[in-house]
């Protein structure tokens, strides 16, 4: 172990908020694939479609923000559209509206993504970010503060002694996100190809714990993967694999919820880009992909711009967009996103990260400004809570702002995590913010 005093060139924060001279634009447009295609100036207003599918036709035009039917001159979002056109809906609206040159509006999203208008890659997985793993970290990889810091030798990471309760200076590898969850060391050899070689580490792919190959092959933990749909992937048991299946079997489903209406989604970037589903059309995955950019803007507009000072990226894009490192603290290829439609309007989000059936956590949720204090984040809550419980995770854990704890707290039945606790939640590389404190909820006794 080494140690220390973080010099953070100013910042005492892992990211910081970008100045701004005037507060956040209210949601005068609604957030929807329609919406993204205007605004993108992908379809101009005034433009004719019509809406084409087996004997249904009805002809339309794009104004700002919908679509004005020409028979009866009345204003519809493309779901309505098609419900005015046919009696019922398809789900998948887009697809049959189409302009006059022949295209569907989906495919006008497929080019925009394929182009790269929209700015996120198709069909490609993202690179590991460039930070040199050489270089430890400047602040601690547990609260994300500066100060004296301990370094892990094996990894970039570095922590305050308090937040991995390190009362001493060790002899042995100590470090929590490099540890063997069965063994406990932290001792392995980097970089061999020997299968042999019993120190060689491997990770699971769910709850992202590290594991000795010696100690799986001892029989301290079972091989987990072979037979289910994600063969490709290694986890640590079998109820991480599990985990693992139910939510990939969730990626792109749109639910309904108590409230009529309203439906919520599960998302995950790097799940739609490498098409491990075989149902994805290469259409139907734009329309995925563009909902995930919509939640990208949603997040933009009810939080501050953070910079990840390390990288110098935007924090939300990088947890959308499932960006990977070496550094476990910006490591975000495990996150879900969760979307939550009135209709066709993208009026919430989460993002979502499962470590197994250990713990959950929450760190970015919100609800646009004009549809607050209309219960859409408790339905949101309460659609993730019976997910969660459903996958009989244990705990959910999300950051909070001193002045949001008592709504959390009394309103949502979550408990402000006690600071001797605190160190037991490393291993589990929680993403929190500096100045947030950490609330939990229990959710499954066993």
């Amino acid at each position: 172990m080494r140690e220390k005093l973080a010099n953070s060139k100013g910042n005492s924060d892992s990211y910081h908020e970008t100045e701004s001279n005037s507060p956040r634009p209210p949601c005068a447009r609604a957030k929807t694939l329609l919406s993204l295609l205007i605004d993108k100036n992908l379809v101009m207003p005034r433009t004719r479609v019509s809406y084409q599918h087996q004997h249904f036709h009805k002809d339309g035009e794009i104004t700002c923000n919908s679509i004005r039917c020409i028979c009866c001159n009345k204003i519809f979002s493309a779901t309505s559209f098609e419900l005015h056109a046919r009696g019922a809906t398809s789900g998948k609206p887009l697809k049959n509206i189409y302009l006059r040159d022949g295209r569907s509006l989906l495919q006008c999203l497929l080019e925009a993504i394929e182009t790269g208008i929209l700015g996120i890659p198709f069909g490609t997985c993202l690179k590991a970010s460039e930070d040199p793993i050489c270089d430890s970290d400047v602040i601690c990889s547990a609260c994300h503060q500066d100060g004296l810091l301990a370094e892990c030798c094996n990894c970039p990471s570095a922590f305050h002694p308090s937040c991995v309760d390190l009362k001493r200076t060790p002899d042995w590898y100590w470090c929590p996100l490099c540890c063997c969850r069965v063994c406990g060391s932290g001792d392995y050899t980097p970089n061999s190809n020997d299968s042999c070689d019993k120190s060689v580490v491997v990770c699971c792919e769910q709850c992202e714990g590290r594991f000795h190959v010696g100690c799986v092959k001892d029989g301290c933990q079972g091989l987990h993967g072979l037979g289910c749909s994600l063969t490709e992937k290694w986890f640590c048991s079998s109820r991480c694999c599990e985990v693992a299946r139910m939510l990939q079997s969730l990626v792109g489903r749109k639910i309904t919820t108590s409230d009529k209406g309203l439906t919520w989604t599960l998302l995950k970037y790097s799940t739609l880009a490498l098409g491990h589903t075989a149902i994805w059309e290469p259409e139907l995955m734009a329309e995925q992909f563009s909902k995930l950019y919509l939640a990208t803007e949603v997040l933009n507009e009810c939080f501050m711009p953070m910079i990840e000072l390390r990288t110098n990226s935007d924090l939300i894009s990088d947890i959308i967009f499932n960006r990977e490192s070496n550094l476990c603290r910006i490591n975000f290829k495990g996150f879900y996103t969760i979307i939550m439609e009135k209709g066709d309007e993208v009026v919430g989000v989460a993002t979502l990260r499962v470590h197994g059936d250990q713990v959950a956590e929450l760190p970015l949720v919100c609800t646009r400004s004009c549809y607050r204090r209309q219960g859409m984040c408790r339905h949101l809550i309460t659609e993730l809570e019976q997910l969660l419980r459903r996958l009989k995770v244990k705990k959910l854990i999300l950051p909070s702002v001193s002045q949001h704890v008592n709504t959390w707290t009394n309103s949502f039945k979550f408990n402000v995590i006690k600071e001797e606790e605190l160190p037991n939640l490393v291993r589990h590389n929680v993403l929190t913010f500096p100045g947030s404190l950490l609330l939990e909820k229990e959710l499954c006794s066993i």
